[in-house]
């Protein structure tokens, strides 16, 4: 299995469900986004792991910058490495960033957002619709 498709297979599922679930449960969601938040231990956690993800995406795929799900994937490991970095340096000002995330109308754009390339993802390494 090349990378980009078990970084689909992964990625794909995980992301509809969580923006079906944030559609479901708003009021959840943004409980668990601030309360994520206020921790230090977990904001680190939360950079540990989105670096690691990042760079374990980045050194396994070819740099792609395409309109397919090897650019979508190219885009999500540099995504998570910046995202792993500026946690690690700019704590605070990532947390004043995220809290933008918790109204309303972001959580339904994060949650559509999300079906839209969990269901993309999920088809690219699954094969469900064909698209072309």
């Amino acid at each position: 299995m090349d990378i980009t498709t078990l970084v689909a297979s992964l990625y794909g599922p995980v992301a509809l469900a969580v923006g079906i679930g944030i559609l479901l449960n708003k009021k959840y969601y943004k409980n668990v986004f601030e309360n994520f938040m206020k921790e230090a231990g977990l904001v680190y956690f939360g950079g540990a792991a989105a670096l690691i993800a990042g760079i374990l995406i980045l050194s396994n795929h070819s740099n792609v910058w395409t309109l397919d799900a090897a650019g979508l994937v190219t885009l999500i490991g540099w995504i998570a490495v910046l995202k792993g970095l500026a946690l690690f340096i700019l704590p605070k000002q990532m947390i004043a960033f995220t809290k933008v995330f918790t109204s309303d109308n972001a959580l339904t754009a994060v949650a559509i957002v999300a079906i839209l390339l969990g269901a993309y993802m999920s088809n690219a390494a699954y094969g469900l619709i064909a698209l072309g």
